[in-house]
């Protein structure tokens, strides 16, 4: 089983950065925060082994462009695979209820 070289876009840096933010001086809950960016940092170092294991998203658009999509919490983990390169890249990390076809 090959591994991949998982790397995180400036966006993404920003949007978990922003979700722990939010989670934990606006909502004033640090420890959910912690526990979130966990579980995020979690599932993102799984897609070292099987990246393709998670679904294209529905929008046709953004699959024909191999995007996939991984769900953590309440939050869309949107990143897309190079077999050639075995690299995954991680675009977006989004809220589920926002209007994301239009941030990726």
């Amino acid at each position: 089983m090959d591994n991949y070289s998982v790397m995180m876009s400036a966006a993404a840096a920003e949007d978990i950065g922003s979700i722990a933010d939010y989670i934990a001086n606006t909502l004033l809950e640090p420890e959910t925060a912690a526990k979130l960016i966990g579980r995020l940092k979690t599932a993102v170092k799984s897609l070292e082994t099987m990246p393709e294991r998670h679904p294209l998203v529905a929008d046709t658009y953004l699959a024909l462009r191999g995007i996939r999509t991984l769900l953590v919490d309440n939050y869309c983990v949107f990143y897309a695979v190079n077999r050639a390169e075995h690299t995954v890249n991680i675009i977006r990390v989004i809220y589920t209820k926002r209007a994301w076809e239009k941030l990726i």
